[in-house]
C-alpha cells in the first residue's frame, strides 16, 4: 500500500526502550518530526508524544494586494460632497449617454475618495487573533524553534511563557469575537453567516483547472476555460424570429419613471451587498437616495426615450461557484453574475411598466417552465399529451406555485413533507453550528429567522399530527 501511494516511513523517534513503535508516513520527504515539546496529553514511555513540521509554500507577494473596504466608507462625506458635485437637477442633455458617464464617475470618483483600503490575501491566523496575539504566535515560534536548535534551558523557560501567554490571550480573543458576533446576529443575519465561514476555514481552490482535454493553472488561462464552459450553456436560436401578438401595445420608449419610484427602489437596497464594476455600494445609494432620486430620474427617462441602455450599466463581475465534487473540473461550477447596482435599479423599474403585456408570451427555449400536471385521485388516469411548437411539454406528479407543492390529488402531504424536510436539514445545521460557542439568545433568533419561517409561514390547514411537534410555532 505504501508503494503504491509512494510512502515513506519518516519517523525516527525511539521510545524509553530505544524502539520505534510508532509510524508515520508521508510522501513529502521535507517533513521533519521531532520530539514534542508539549504534549496535550500524558505521555507512554512506549509511544511518546511526536511534533511533526510540514513545509508550506510561502504565499507569493502577486497574490497579495489592496482593495477598498467599501464598508467602512466615510457615508456623510460622501453626501456632502455629492450635494455640491451634482448640484441642481438638468432637463437638457445634448448627449444622454455621456452626461450619464458622467453622473456614473462623479459618484464613483467621490465614492473612492472617501473610502479607506484593506489588504486582500490568505491570512495565517483566524479572523478572530488580535494583532497583540499574532505578534505573540511569531514570537512562540521563534523561541521554540531556537531552543531547538540551541537546547538551552531559558530558551525552554521563555518560550513557556510565551506559550502561557498565548493560550491566555486566545481564549480571551475568541471570547471577546463570540461576543461580538452575538451582538451582531440580531442586527445583521450575515453576521451568522461569516461566523460558519470562520469556522469551516477558507474556501480551497486548485492550482490547475481542467476542461475535458484542456488545462490551465495561469489565471489568465483559468479565466478563459471557465468562459468557454460557461459561454457554452447558452446557444443562439438559429432560426427566424417569432412573431408574437400580445394583449396590448407597449413601447419601451414610451415608459415614464416618476421620481417616487425611483427613490423607493433606492431606499429598498440592501446595504450590506457587494459592489459591481462601477465601484458603487449600495449603502452609498441607500442613504444619498434623496438626493440622488433626482437626476437618476431625469437620466433613466431620458435613456428610455432614446432607446439606449448605457454600456457602463452591461458590465459584470461573472463568479463561478462551486457545486460539487472535485475542485478541479470546470464543469462542476455554475456562474453568478454581479452587475452594478444602477443597472440592478433601472432594469426592474422598466419591468414593472411592461412585465404585463408579456406575461403570456413564452419563448421555445422556455418551455422547461412549463410543466403540465392532470389534477386526479383515480388509481388510472387519462392522460393526454399536451404539444407546443411540436414539441412535448413535462409532465409532472406534483409542481411548485407560489412556494406551494401542489400534488396531483391536492393533497397537502407533498407540501408538508417538502417544507418539514428542508426545516429539518436547517434545525440540524443550527445544532451543530451551536456547539461553536453561540449564545441560546442567538441561536434563539438564528432559529426564528431561518427554520420556524419555513414552517409556519407555509403549512397550509392541516391537523398538528400531521406537523412534527418541534416545528409547530408555541
Amino acid at each position: 500500500m505504501a508503494l503504491a501511494f509512494q510512502l515513506s516511513h519518516v519517523n525516527t523517534i525511539k521510545n524509553g526502550r530505544g524502539v520505534i513503535l510508532d509510524l508515520l508516513f508521508s510522501s513529502n520527504h521535507s517533513l521533519i518530526v521531532s520530539s514534542a515539546l508539549d504534549s496535550i496529553l500524558p505521555q507512554e514511555s512506549a509511544h511518546p508524544a511526536l511534533s511533526c513540521e510540514i513545509p508550506i509554500v510561502k504565499i507569493s507577494s502577486k497574490h497579495m494586494g489592496s482593495i477598498r473596504d467599501f464598508r467602512r466608507c466615510n457615508i456623510e462625506k460622501i453626501f456632502n460632497e455629492l450635494y455640491h458635485a451634482l448640484g441642481p437637477v438638468s432637463f437638457h442633455f445634448p448627449d444622454v449617454i455621456e452626461s450619464f458617464n458622467n453622473f456614473v464617475n462623479t459618484i464613483h470618483g467621490i465614492v473612492v475618495r472617501n473610502t479607506p483600503l484593506k489588504k486582500t490575501g490568505k491570512s495565517r491566523f483566524p479572523c478572530w487573533f488580535s494583532p497583540e496575539l499574532k505578534d505573540l504566535v511569531i514570537g512562540k515560534k521563534i523561541c521554540h524553534k531556537r531552543f531547538k536548535t540551541t537546547s538551552s534551558p531559558n530558551d525552554h523557560i521563555e518560550f513557556s511563557r510565551l506559550r502561557d501567554l498565548c493560550k491566555e490571550l486566545s481564549s480571551q480573543c475568541f471570547s471577546n469575537y463570540i461576543d461580538y458576533v452575538n451582538g451582531m446576529i440580531p442586527l445583521n443575519i450575515r453576521a451568522f453567516w461569516s461566523f460558519v465561514d470562520s469556522v469551516k476555514g477558507s474556501t480551497e481552490s486548485a492550482d490547475t483547472y481542467y476542461l475535458d482535454n484542456s488545462s490551465a493553472s495561469s489565471p489568465e488561462g483559468i479565466c478563459n476555460l471557465f468562459a468557454k464552459h460557461f459561454s457554452s450553456v447558452y446557444n443562439s436560436s438559429p432560426g427566424p424570429i417569432p412573431q408574437y401578438h400580445y394583449l396590448s401595445e407597449i413601447n419601451i420608449s414610451s415608459c415614464v419613471l416618476t421620481e417616487g419610484d425611483v427613490e423607493r427602489k433606492l431606499a429598498s437596497l440592501d446595504p450590506f451587498k457587494g459592489t459591481g464594476p462601477d465601484e458603487i455600494p449600495p449603502m452609498v445609494l441607500k442613504h444619498c437616495s434623496a438626493l440622488l432620486a433626482p437626476h437618476l430620474t431625469v437620466l433613466f427617462n431620458k435613456l428610455l426615450e432614446q432607446g439606449i441602455f448605457s454600456d457602463s450599466l452591461k458590465s459584470s463581475y461573472v463568479v463561478p461557484i462551486h457545486k460539487s465534487s472535485t475542485l478541479t473540473n470546470v464543469r462542476n461550477y455554475r456562474p453568478i453574475v454581479i452587475q452594478p447596482v444602477l443597472g440592478k435599479i433601472f432594469e426592474p423599474l422598466v419591468l414593472d411598466r411592461i412585465s404585463f403585456a408579456f406575461r403570456s408570451t413564452l419563448i421555445h427555449e422556455q418551455h422547461g417552465f412549463t410543466p403540465v400536471i392532470t389534477f386526479h385521485r383515480s388509481s388510472a388516469p387519462i392522460l393526454f399529451d399536451y404539444i407546443l411548437n411540436n414539441s412535448a411539454l413535462i409532465r409532472e406528479t406534483s409542481i411548485r406555485d407560489l412556494g406551494i407543492v401542489i400534488s396531483h390529488s391536492l393533497g397537502p402531504e407533498s407540501h408538508i413533507d417538502a417544507i418539514t424536510t428542508k426545516a429539518s436539514r436547517k434545525l440540524g445545521f443550527l445544532i451543530r453550528t451551536s456547539r461553536s460557542g453561540l449564545s441560546v439568545a442567538a441561536m434563539k433568533f438564528i432559529f426564528t429567522a431561518l427554520v420556524r419561517p419555513a414552517v409556519a409561514d407555509r403549512l397550509p390547514s392541516a391537523s398538528s399530527d400531521q406537523v412534527p411537534s418541534h416545528f409547530l410555532p408555541s
